[in-house]
């Protein structure tokens, strides 16, 4: 019940967000699942993505305020590509059940029994110590997407979290995730 809540609570945008994960793990836990994939680029894909990067970064740069929580200005995000393939298989996931969350739904293209971030993370051989995701729908541009986020107490805390280094971006459709991360 609480996750619906919190999903609806989060319809009061433009589109639609859904509170953000976080997760992190010992070191000595399993870090990688399934086949080792080439590493991807870690140039966002689309002139989209390096916006929503110069954004993101610009944020943590000021510092500020999610909800009560105050942040310091903090280094910028690294781009990831591997957390991006990650992102992007969500959202395309998303796009084609035509439903927003942070659950894959049983039965997705590339989530075929169902996930959640740490399995779809894991699935990309990412090795983290710290991760965490933002989705939304039906934002009309990436300005006002990163600007819905950032009034928005847990998406703002991904963010603007000192504790994430690295990101990666996903779009399809009107579906977007972001994903954040800290490799070990």
């Amino acid at each position: 019940m609480s996750k619906i809540l919190r999903l609806l609570s989060c319809v009061l945008f433009i589109g639609s967000v859904a509170s953000c994960r976080i997760f992190s793990r010992r070191s000595t836990e399993p870090t990688s699942v399934g086949m080792t994939s080439p590493r991807p680029s870690d140039t966002p894909a689309s002139s989209e993505f390096s916006e929503m990067l110069v954004l993101v970064n610009a944020a943590r740069a000021r510092g500020g305020t999610c909800g009560t929580i105050s942040f310091p200005a903090s280094s910028p995000l690294r781009y990831d590509g591997v957390l991006e393939r990650a992102a992007q298989k969500h959202s395309a996931d998303m796009n084609a059940a035509n439903e927003l969350g942070h659950v894959s739904p049983a039965g997705s293209i590339y989530n075929p029994t169902g996930s959640v971030l740490r399995d779809r993370i894991n699935r990309e051989n990412y090795r983290w110590s710290f991760i965490g995701e933002n989705v939304a729908w039906n934002y009309p541009d990436v300005p006002v997407l990163v600007a819905a986020w950032l009034n928005s107490p847990r998406h703002c805390e991904n963010i603007l979290n000192p504790e994430f280094t690295e990101v990666g971006f996903g779009k399809a459709g009107t579906y977007w995730t972001q994903n954040f991360g800290r490799p070990l």
